[in-house]
């Protein structure tokens, strides 16, 4: 059975994908109770610098999977729209109709179109975007198809110099006008370092590489933790938003070491032969373990989507596990949250008509 799931699949994707959405429900529950008696603000900081990779993760796999494409524009829109803006109206109209009927009723006495688009419809930030990068990928996939890898590595330079600036400009407070390359600065640069990060073999033991990618990996997520916890810069200031338009992307050059150091771990982990990789390695490959993570991978766009009814209930009630350590409680609310939206979907995804309108991909 795990066989025939994974034949076409390339698993280590999977797991960086689930990865991905764990990382923004981290970052979405050490944002929420960052501060406040749950969460201890340092713990919440050390975990929302973690978490922050989750979108640039999801850009990266976008960029593996999609840049490739060979259909024509229209098929393609045609093709990636509806897996994007059918369940996100979904469910937003059905968190929309919980938060009015269910949880805060006394809504009802605002402006209801102005409370549904403002705080659920608009606010979703990554759809947007994602539905942006969508429009730009046949041009993209046509640059490469052209270029090949060193039409790639042209634009990560150009795109790493940009982002070099934008976080030098940031940390030092001057201004970039004397060179605009604004244009190279935004989520493109995520999908290109995706694309190349998998198709480049590094010419290393694969053993090197997740001990050295593990190394950077962490001293990157301390570093992160440490700028912003100097409350020098804004913990808003490396987004994107700052130079085009509202996103949240994290474009400093801190976050694409840090996600890059990631992927390299996860992609190279399963070809170690000994030692605690292995271990690891063999551990992920037993067969319920890899279905389950692959069932989750295909499920993460609902996840992501559907978690707001969890958080936004736990919320309105007290956590029978709130004593716990704050390093402790976050991981395990993570964990929490990411396998009860799980469920729901899968639950759903049992009624004709309904499952195809859930995420699950």
């Amino acid at each position: 059975m795990a066989d025939v799931k994974t034949k076409k699949r390339i698993i280590y994707l999977d797991y960086l994908r689930v990865l991905a959405i764990f990382g923004v429900l981290l970052n979405h529950i050490s944002a929420n109770w960052e501060g406040g008696e749950l969460i201890n603000s340092s713990i919440a900081l050390l975990y929302n610098s973690f978490g922050r990779i989750g979108v640039p993760l999801f850009l990266m796999l976008t960029g593996v999977l999609l840049l490739n494409n060979k259909l024509p524009i229209k098929d393609f829109i045609k093709r990636r729209y509806p897996r994007v803006i059918i369940p996100f109206l979904f469910w937003m109209t059905l968190l929309i109709l919980y938060m009015l009927f269910v949880l805060n009723p006394s809504l009802l006495n605002e402006n209801i179109l102005e409370f549904a688009i403002v705080h659920y419809l608009s606010d979703r930030w990554y759809v947007w975007m994602i539905l942006g990068v969508y429009l730009i990928i046949p041009i993209i996939a046509s640059f490469i198809k052209g270029t090949k890898m060193e039409g790639v590595k042209y634009f990560l330079i150009i795109w790493l110099i940009t982002t070099a600036l934008i976080t030098l400009s940031m940390v030092f407070d001057f201004s970039l006008h004397y060179l605009d390359l604004v244009i190279f600065s935004g989520p493109i640069g995520y999908l290109m370092l995706g694309y190349y990060l998998h198709n480049k073999e590094i010419s290393m033991s694969p053993k090197k590489v997740v001990s050295i990618s593990l190394f950077v990996f962490i001293l990157f997520t301390v570093i992160k933790t440490f700028i912003l916890s100097q409350d020098v810069v804004d913990p808003y200031a490396f987004r994107y938003f700052i130079f085009t338009m509202k996103s949240r992307l994290e474009i400093d050059t801190v976050s694409i070491v840090q996600v890059a150091a990631l992927f390299l771990i996860v992609k190279y982990m399963p070809k170690v032969t000994s030692g605690i990789y292995q271990k690891i390695t063999k551990f992920c490959n037993k067969e319920k373990v890899l279905l389950l993570i692959i069932s989750i991978s295909q499920a993460s766009y609902g996840i992501y989507l559907n978690h707001y009814f969890i958080t936004n209930t736990l919320k309105t009630y007290h956590f029978p596990f709130a004593s716990l350590p704050s390093i402790i409680f976050v991981p395990l609310l993570a964990i929490i949250v990411l396998l009860l939206a799980y469920a729901i979907i899968m639950v759903l995804n049992r009624v004709p008509v309904i499952n195809k309108l859930t995420g699950y991909h």
